[in-house]
């Protein structure tokens, strides 16, 4: 597996592990632990994460969605200017 994808997949796990504190971008998002581990306690594939990230943020623009999305996977957000 990739350094970059195996990055993400640890951020996913780290962010999950957090989704029910106070300053969890997902649980900011809405997004539910359900939504993002099995039964028992797997991520579920990245198919069906992306879909769920994709879900709760359709209706941002771009400038609010990529940060958003950035901090969920914990990389740096480049501001513009």
């Amino acid at each position: 597996m990739g350094t970059g994808l195996r990055k993400i997949i640890n951020s996913l796990v780290s962010a999950v592990k957090n989704i029910d504190s106070k300053s969890s971008v997902l649980g900011k998002l809405g997004i539910k632990k359900n939504e993002i581990v099995d039964a028992s306690g797997n991520l579920r594939s990245l198919t069906d994460i992306m879909g769920v990230l994709n879900k709760h943020t359709q209706d941002m623009n771009g400038q609010r969605k990529t940060p958003s999305l950035m901090l969920c996977l914990e990389q740096p957000v480049n501001k513009p200017g």
